[in-house]
């Protein structure tokens, strides 16, 4: 399977960003997944974590968002069999 590559980082995306994005189903088939410092918080990351279009994800980069305790143990829980969390 070749990588699909999405990247919105640096820029403000934040969790209606996320959201947007995961209702639009630009996700299909992702295997890379580049959002860092994009103001997400623990909203997105439950939203990401629940994306079942993510099912073939291998990299998710969320650096420099403000992600918490709650979003970091929906990703650390998702069933997506991820090679690489940031």
């Amino acid at each position: 399977m070749p990588r699909r590559r999405v990247e919105h980082a640096g820029r403000p995306f934040g969790d209606e960003g996320v959201a947007s994005l995961v209702a639009s189903g630009a996700l299909a088939g992702v295997t890379e997944l580049r959002l860092w410092d994009g103001g997400i918080g623990d909203a997105g990351a439950e939203t990401l974590a629940g994306c079942s279009a993510l099912a073939g994800l291998r990299t998710l980069d969320l650096g420099w968002n403000r992600i918490g305790p709650r979003g970091a143990e929906a990703l650390a829980a998702s069933p997506h069999p991820v090679d690489s969390k940031r």
